[in-house]
């Protein structure tokens, strides 16, 4: 056996041990067992101003039906008055606002509260569409 025949083996081995090595290190800061550091040298600044992922939460006041529905404890009627609520009314000025929906309490609230996010909190005193608002001319 030449030198020739087994080299060729032992740089695929390498290769693949290397491409192993890589892999499992970029595993490791994901999960954060790794932390980058930044230009100011602590990685704790770099905990705190970097996002590694897009904040996923669903949006109540721009989600729809299908959107909705992914949350823990919501199905698709609840999802669908929810949708139906927000049209109606206007937009949730907070998350604790979806207490107005039948169906939905401060228990299923807490469940799907981690993953709901409102943009833009709204000013319901200002909301033409409220519950409350003065039955008036409309254009």
């Amino acid at each position: 056996m030449s030198s020739s025949d087994v080299m060729p083996g032992f740089r695929l081995i390498g290769g693949i041990l290397a491409a192993g090595l890589i892999w499992l290190v970029l595993i490791a800061m994901t999960r954060s067992e790794i932390e980058p550091l930044t230009s100011s040298g602590s990685p704790h600044h770099a905990l705190a101003t970097a996002r590694p992922w897009p904040d996923m939460r669903i949006d109540l006041n721009s989600a729809d039906e299908a959107q909705l529905d992914l949350l823990p404890g919501i199905g698709p009627s609840l999802a669908q008055r929810i949708v139906e609520d927000r049209e109606r009314f206007g937009p949730f000025g907070s998350i604790d606002n979806l207490q107005r929906v039948s169906g939905i309490g401060p228990r299923t609230i807490e469940r799907f509260r981690p993953y709901v996010v409102i943009t833009e909190a709204v000013d319901s005193s200002v909301n033409p569409r409220r519950e409350d608002a003065k039955d008036g001319p409309t254009d």
